[in-house]
């Protein structure tokens, strides 16, 4: 919120999460596509950009799903690939891990939760499974749900079950949070990585179990404990992204990629907020490199060309759209 002086080191710990779960569910891609086939359930991996601007990035999803045009794309893509708020089965979100002093927390809608059954149980199921993998996560059922992208999607639809997964409890740990002092140079980072380590491999566990009809599985893949740490150490290397990891990944991409790529490090390096106010923000290292590992991690497409976007990595990557017949168990 605070362009050029902070970081936004609250939104990079549970953004290195997602990109860590990324890459132990991309080792067993082809276990997932078969479960996926066999039980008709998806999972889809969301990062949302704008969200402290009134929750802009997954307002955006909510709206276009309710218009029946998410993923947005032309008319030439099947219509059946669309998915509506209706398809979605589970909204786990990962949230502020910073300062959680070893502790973690599940947040949820206690008016959704009291008020349908199913969703209780799903809840309820959800809770136990991740109690088994991290013993000393909480569950908060009695409080409000706090600041989070659920809003978006529960202010439309408040029979869909949702979990925000946290390190506070009632009140924020994090002082700096969303303030002009969220940056690397005040977290614990050892501590950090080992909380987030434990989250990542959590939901590795549950993202299998939920394409597995809610059972779990056996040998499910482990985060790269040495790829997390590099990831961590690069994200977190703000102003100066100095980053190996950074700059291989930019000479492996296409021209129009790569000069993008290089730029996001060289132009812009000490921005992470996206107002609107021109294109650099569009270019943001955070935005760029999370995107493109992301693409890495799950065997994405990345091809040559100009003005290369979401959309178009869409459409070369979906010539034959998977029909989503049934549930999404989404992370964000």
């Amino acid at each position: 919120m605070f362009d050029d002086m902070d970081y936004g080191s609250s939104a990079i710990s549970s953004l290195l999460v997602i990109l860590a779960v990324s890459e132990a569910l991309g080792k067993d891609a082809h276990r997932i596509a078969d479960l996926s086939a066999k039980n008709e359930r998806q999972l889809l991996l969301a990062l949302f950009a704008g969200e402290s601007f009134d929750y802009i990035g997954s307002s955006r999803m909510v709206w276009e799903m309710m218009h029946n045009n998410f993923p947005a794309m032309d008319s030439g893509i099947h219509s059946e690939a669309l998915a509506t708020l209706s398809n979605l089965g589970f909204l786990l979100e990962v949230g502020d891990l910073t300062y959680s002093n070893d502790s973690l927390y599940m947040h949820i809608d206690p008016r959704s939760y009291q008020k349908y059954g199913s969703v209780k149980e799903k809840i309820d199921m959800t809770v136990k499974a991740l109690r088994e993998h991290s013993s000393s996560i909480q569950f908060i059922s009695d409080k409000p749900l706090p600041p989070s992208s659920l809003h978006s999607f529960l202010k439309e639809d408040d029979s869909i079950p949702a979990i925000a997964i946290t390190g506070y409890g009632s009140s924020f740990t994090n002082r700096f949070y969303n303030s002009f002092l969220d940056q690397p140079r005040f977290l614990n980072i050892p501590e950090y990585k080992k909380t987030a380590l434990d989250v990542a491999n959590s939901l590795v566990k549950l993202s299998l179990r939920w394409l597995n009809n809610d059972v779990d599985v056996l040998d499910p893949p482990v985060v790269n404990q040495t790829m997390f740490d590099i990831m961590t150490d690069c994200f977190l290397q703000w102003p100066n992204f100095n980053c190996t990891l950074f700059l291989q990944l930019s000479e492996s991409l296409p021209p129009s990629w790569h000069d993008m790529a290089l730029k996001a490090l060289t132009t812009v390096p000490g921005r992470r907020t996206f107002t609107g106010l021109g294109p650099e923000y569009v270019i943001l290292p955070s935005r760029v490199y999370s995107e493109l590992l992301m693409f890495y991690f799950l065997g994405e497409r990345v091809e040559s060309g100009a003005n290369l976007t979401y959309k178009t990595c869409f459409e070369m990557n979906n010539t034959n759209p998977v029909r989503i017949e049934k549930n999404i168990y989404i992370y964000n």
